[in-house]
């Protein structure tokens, strides 16, 4: 979803979440790379899969892996997370993310049940729309 109002470093966070939560390894293989052109390491990547519970975490990312979890169990999110997230985040941001869960979770969902193979990492430098991505995160 780029050009949304959420940095691009929480938006990918959340993908990935979603991602591990439907058990969607396209979907996952797509935006880990994303990810560490967004500007998450490595060991955060490898580590989304462990959850909120995670040591390491900001107070900022532990958040937004709980709002995920919470979107995927109970299709909600509770008041007292609610409250949390408010405090970081913008309605505007807060209504992205719920249709970022909603909407890699309905893609995740759509995958799956096609069979949709991963793509093949390819060799070489990021395609286009990821250098621009890495241009605009530095900036």
């Amino acid at each position: 979803m780029p050009g949304g109002v959420l940095p691009r470093e929480d938006t990918e966070l959340v993908i990935l979440r979603a991602a591990h939560n439907c058990h969607c390894d396209y979907e996952w293989r797509h935006h880990e790379r994303l990810a560490g052109v967004a500007g998450l390491a490595p060991e955060e990547i490898d580590r989304v899969r462990e959850g909120p519970g995670a040591s390491s975490w900001t107070g900022r990312q532990e958040l937004l892996l709980r709002a995920a979890d919470e979107l995927h169990a109970e299709r909600t999110i509770s008041d007292p997370l609610w409250s949390e997230l408010h405090a970081l985040y913008s309605d505007v941001e807060l209504i992205e993310l719920c249709m970022l869960v909603g909407h890699y979770e309905m893609l995740a969902m759509t995958l799956n049940a096609l069979g949709v193979q991963p793509d093949r990492v390819p060799a070489g430098p990021p395609p286009r729309l990821a250098r621009l991505l890495q241009r605009a995160v530095r900036s």
